[in-house]
């Protein structure tokens, strides 16, 4: 079953924005860049705002997979309590299957080099792996994890291995979702509705196209 949850504040449609709208983004993006710690609604994707409203304990351990510049990983980290974020991301130019076409996405050390920047200030709390996450998942000992978020390879075969090898890690009453549940990424649409449906599990799905389950 899939359950479309409204988190705070107004449903984000990039397909909506003004040129007003692009230019506030672009200004609390830089905000953000400078260490302001005011992250409007307008920023919270589906997920974070799911667990923001229904996870008040404290020192949360979180894995984001594909973390590419960052900004959601510090919008998890200002918003959520946070004791540590694993980023999950080898940095390395890819190409992945959007249906219709293969889309060349250009991610190396710059990028890498960006993010770490961006994330200093959260020191301990956040640590990078510089590595795809099959080669890294056994770092993470099963039930362990409040959360894990999926943003890497949209194709197909990468989400459904990162759900399944990545939900054993997380906590029961934990949550595994991720970005792009949209017509563009048919990969990932497929891949969780294959899933879900296979183990009988209710689907959540919020702004921002967000999706997770619940273990």
């Amino acid at each position: 079953m899939t359950t479309t949850f409204q988190s705070i504040g107004e449903p984000w449609n990039k397909n909506l924005f003004d040129l007003k709208d692009k230019i506030y983004y672009e200004l609390i993006h830089r905000l953000l860049r400078l260490g302001k710690r005011y992250v409007p609604h307008y920023f919270i994707r589906g997920m974070t705002g799911y667990i923001l409203e229904n996870y008040k304990h404290k020192n949360l351990l979180g894995v984001e997979i594909g973390t590419q510049n960052g900004f959601n990983a510090k919008v998890m980290l200002l918003v959520l309590p946070m004791q540590k974020l694993y980023c999950i991301d080898p940095y390395e130019d890819y190409t992945e299957d959007m249906g219709g076409y293969r889309k060349k996405n250009i991610v190396g050390n710059n990028v890498f080099y960006d993010a770490t920047r961006y994330l200093k200030s959260f020191g301990s709390r956040v640590l990078f792996y510089r590595n795809y996450s099959d080669a890294v998942y056994d770092k993470f000992d099963d039930d362990s994890l409040d959360f894990v978020y999926i943003d890497g390879n949209h194709s197909y075969d990468y989400v459904m291995k990162d759900i399944t090898l990545y939900l054993p890690k997380v906590k029961p009453g934990g949550i595994l979702g991720g970005h792009d549940y949209g017509s563009r990424y048919g990969g990932v649409v497929h891949a969780v509705n294959d899933y879900t449906r296979e183990h009988n599990m209710d689907l959540y799905t919020g702004r921002d196209a967000d999706w997770w389950i619940i273990k």
